[in-house]
């Protein structure tokens, strides 16, 4: 089982990798006139997700504080293959697609310009993530409740 600093950490690791995701599709909003739907539900999706993992972190961080356990987080939530290290990885792989192409000499400018216009990810892939999130979601949401009663 993960010591309550490690469990802090990792909450706190995809808490600003969500946030840095937000921020991408709140800029591709704002450079894109028509930006696809598909960039506002993942946005929305995100933004859900995040609100959870805030409402984890604060009971997480305050039973630290005061010498309270949270098994059902600790169990559930923290495997290899749990929630919080599989959401992590698959924030970190749309966090690096959704990354803007960097720009060096007139003609990459040019090129990035394009890439950067177009949305990298497809309706499809966005419902899989959303589905996939959205389970992660629910997952979370019930250990949370299993520890604070």
């Amino acid at each position: 089982m993960a010591d309550p600093l490690s469990t802090t950490a990792s909450i706190i690791a995809v808490l600003q990798i969500s946030g840095s995701i937000i921020s991408l599709c709140l800029d591709y909003c704002k450079s894109v006139a028509e930006a696809p739907k598909d960039v506002s539900d993942l946005h929305t999706a995100v933004t859900s997700l995040r609100s959870v993992l805030e409402d984890m972190y604060q009971f997480v961080d305050q039973s630290v504080a005061e010498g309270y356990a949270f098994p059902s987080i600790q169990k559930n939530c923290l495997e290899e293959n749990g929630p919080i290290r599989s959401l992590q990885r698959e924030l970190a792989l749309v966090e690096t697609r959704l990354q803007p192409l960097p720009t060096d000499g007139a003609r990459q400018k040019m090129k990035a310009l394009f890439a950067n216009l177009k949305w990298p990810l497809d309706k499809k892939e966005v419902g899989n993530l959303m589905s996939s999130w959205e389970g992660y979601k629910s997952t979370l949401q019930l250990a949370l409740g299993t520890d604070q009663t």
